[in-house]
C-alpha cells in the first residue's frame, strides 16, 4: 500500500519563473522541507511540487528542463554536488 505524504506548506506569493536565481531559490526552499528528505525525487517531480505549492502563473510554470538548466548553470551547486554533496548543514544531495 502506498503511503501518501501530506505537506503543509504555506504558498508564497506567486512567482515569475524567469531567471536562474528564482528557480534555484525556490528549489532549495522546497528541498529543505523535511517531508522530502531521504527520498529520491526526479527533476520532473520537483517541478510538479514547486508548481503546486509555489503557485506561479500557469504561463510561467517551471519545467524539469528549466530546473536542470538552472542547476547546471549555478557553479556553487555543481561544485558541492560533485564534491561533498552537502549544500548546507540541513541539506545534502
Amino acid at each position: 500500500m502506498k503511503k501518501t505524504v501530506v505537506v503543509a506548506m504555506v504558498p508564497i506569493q506567486p512567482i515569475l519563473i524567469d531567471n536562474k536565481k528564482i528557480i534555484i531559490d525556490t528549489f532549495l526552499e522546497a528541498a529543505h522541507h523535511k517531508a522530502f528528505h531521504q527520498k529520491w525525487i526526479t527533476s520532473k517531480t520537483w517541478v510538479e511540487l514547486i508548481n503546486h505549492y509555489y503557485l506561479p502563473p500557469i504561463d510561467k510554470h517551471l519545467s524539469s528542463d528549466d530546473l536542470q538548466s538552472a542547476i547546471q548553470r549555478t557553479k556553487w551547486i555543481v561544485d558541492k554536488i560533485e564534491t561533498t554533496k552537502v549544500i548546507d548543514e540541513d541539506l545534502s544531495m
